[in-house]
């Protein structure tokens, strides 16, 4: 700053001396430009005045030199006529001597007076011969006078343009000289700043440095701190060996603890969801109220908490009840018949008791229900085939409990999440050793025909037995690395489904939906392979009741075909029969690898809540009983 403003200091002097210097010549240049202009009008005041002189002289000595060659002009014609006179005299001889001396005398005086004439004239022409060359140095004094004075003019005109351009000059180094004070005051200005600066500086050199003085002690105690981590990390990689030792154990221990809870559950497991009623259902309910009027109406589902169970014997009204309601680690459901008009005979309402793994109302939400799900999805992260499906009655909310909407997602896109969320931390926490690979595939069965819902023609599909006794099907099997890479499959998927209207549903699924998500986990130890089957079944349906002819009446046999057949699977498991009939349908025979073995089963039995309804419900749910009641044998799947 100290420099900058020495040479602005420097610079503003200099500009000053050249200001002064030339405001000096300036001043110089314009005394002698007013010497010269002076000298140029004295010299043409002169120069007129000789002109004038020299043009009088001029005329008085052409008007002598013509007055005298007037007179002796003159003269001439007297002296010719006086001689003529003077021979006619001297030849007359007879006239008088008198006259002829007067003649003479006449002569002789001409003659004089004509030499005397030629004397002045001779006097005249040397003097005009004189004003002449007088007149002619006076020219040549005139025409170097003019040379000087254009010469002085050049002088003039070369000063004039060194005094504008002076003049320039001046005005550029007063701009300069303008600038370099505006420079000099905002130097001054910084300079002071400055000042401020390097005070506040030396104030924080001065707090560096204690805090420099700190830091060196604080790095001295580190360094020994550090000389005592080196000593403690060299160690480093055996315990880390050591802890991911331990971690993989304890990983295996989880995944063998969590089988032996599903086992003890119970592989096959059944929940029992009541939707809620919808805004079209509740003008039926108005409209029985208004009827019965006289009579309590209520729900036929009851849902009876611990303390409120009925542990007494059961009644001979009760005796298809399930025995399982008796179990404390159930949930207990409890069903009463509708109110029946017996023409003023007092009422008979039989009611039934069930038990079940899980039993949701109609104030339970979708949270709720994959709360209860999602230990059968981390079976299928741990390597075991897991399938879920969802049964009951057509407008029983099955496939809004397996998909759901955009507020409250499915069981589907919820098992999507979780899987993605475990092949990040498997892949994170193995240090990139193990890597998880996700594959999926979409499949229908319509009219008992297998479809692939990923294919561009959906040709129908057959179902082939590998060497494992497994089923294998020749369909897309689409590879995924994100969760919105799933649900695109998803959505491209659901809008290939069959879905047609019903006098029971106005969406009605007239296909069983399987969503299969493969998921693979490879170490440098093992490979593990798990297999979640999604399915959303398509609805059972009354002929009575759901109005089908034609095309509807065809899927809606096919429909309550399979359901039947799985229904005997079901109970051929339960009775521990050594032929089950998976091959008895499509939907069987390709769920025949999850509904066996060491695999794990959720059924989701849904149930439309209305009294109208109420036969289809009780149907759903003895067939969830017989599945409460099946037990699988248990089977390695996973190779190490």
């Amino acid at each position: 700053v100290r420099l900058r403003e020495e040479n602005a200091k420097a610079a503003a002097f200099i500009a000053e001396q050249n200001a002064a210097a030339y405001d000096e010549k300036l001043s110089t240049m314009e005394q002698q430009n007013s010497q010269l202009v002076n000298e140029l009008d004295k010299t043409k005041a002169e120069l007129q005045k000789v002109e004038a002189d020299a043009g009088k002289a001029m005329q008085l000595a052409e008007d002598q030199k013509k007055d005298f060659d007037t007179r002796e002009d003159q003269l001439n014609t007297i002296i010719s006529n006086l001689e003529a006179e003077l021979k006619n005299l001297k030849a007359g001889g007879d006239e008088s001597k008198a006259e002829k001396e007067d003649l003479e005398k006449r002569l002789i005086e001409a003659e004089q007076e004509l030499a005397s004439l030629k004397v002045k004239h001779a006097a005249v022409e040397k003097s005009i011969s004189s004003e002449k060359k007088q007149s002619a140095l006076r020219l040549e004094e005139f025409e170097a006078m003019r040379r000087e004075l254009e010469l002085a003019k050049r002088q003039i005109s070369d000063l004039e343009r060194n005094t504008n351009e002076s003049t320039q000059v001046i005005a550029s180094l007063q701009q300069e000289k303008s600038e370099a004070s505006k420079k000099l005051i905002a130097l001054k200005k910084s300079y002071d700043e400055s000042k401020d600066e390097a005070k506040l500086v030396k104030e924080a050199n001065a707090a560096l440095e204690d805090q420099r003085n700190r830091l060196e002690s604080n790095m001295s105690m580190l360094q020994d701190d550090k000389a005592g981590l080196a000593k403690r990390l060299e160690t480093f990689d055996e315990r880390e060996s050591e802890l991911l030792r331990k971690l993989t154990v304890m990983e295996e221990k989880r995944r063998c603890l969590h089988n032996r809870v599903m086992q003890l559950a119970g592989n096959i497991r059944v929940f029992v969801r009541v939707r809620p009623v919808i805004t079209a259902e509740q003008h039926v309910i108005e409209g029985r109220k208004r009827k019965h009027e006289h009579q309590d109406e209520e729900s036929p589902f009851n849902f009876p908490g611990v303390c409120d169970r009925d542990l007494s014997p059961r009644s001979t009204a009760s005796s298809s009840s399930s025995s399982s309601a008796d179990d404390m680690t159930k949930n207990v459901l409890e069903l009463t018949e509708p109110y029946k008009d017996r023409g003023g005979l007092s009422a008979r309402r039989k009611k039934w008791r069930f038990g079940f793994d899980g039993v949701f109302a109609q104030n339970h939400g979708q949270e709720d229900v994959w709360e209860g799900t999602e230990p059968l999805v981390q079976s299928a992260i741990d390597g075991h085939n897991v399938c879920l499906f969802a049964y009951g009655q057509t407008g029983s909310g099955k496939s809004f409990t397996m998909i759901g909407d955009d507020q409250n997602e499915g069981i589907i896109y919820r098992a999507v999440r979780k899987l993605f969320a475990a092949k990040q931390d498997i892949e994170i926490e193995s240090s990139a050793s193990s890597t998880v690979e996700i594959s999926v595939e979409m499949l229908e069965i319509y009219n008992e025909k297998l479809r692939d819902l990923l294919s561009k023609d959906m040709d129908e599909l057959q179902i082939k037995t590998n060497s494992s006794n497994d089923p294998v099907v020749d369909n897309i099997l689409m590879a995924a690395d994100s969760v919105d890479e799933v649900l695109q499959i998803l959505e491209f998927a659901k809008e290939r489904r069959c879905v047609r209207a019903t006098n029971s549903n106005a969406e009605s699924s007239r296909s069983h939906l399987v969503f299969t998500i493969h998921f693979s986990v490879q170490t440098p130890n093992y490979t593990r392979a798990g297999k979640l089957h999604v399915c959303d079944l398509a609805g059972s349906e009354r002929l009575s009741k759901s109005g089908s002819t034609g095309t509807l009446l065809k899927e809606t046999k096919a429909i309550n075909t399979s359901l039947s057949c799985l229904s005997n699977v079901i109970e051929s498991l339960q009775g521990g029969n050594s032929h089950v009939p998976f091959r008895d349908s499509k939907l069987t025979h390709l769920l025949k690898d999850s509904l066996g073995g060491d695999s794990k089963t959720l059924a989701i039995v849904c149930c439309n809540p209305l009294p109208d309804h109420f036969n289809e419900s009780l149907c759903s749910i003895r067939f969830a009983a017989k599945a409460s009641r099946v037990e699988l044998k248990s089977q390695n799947n996973f190779s190490a």
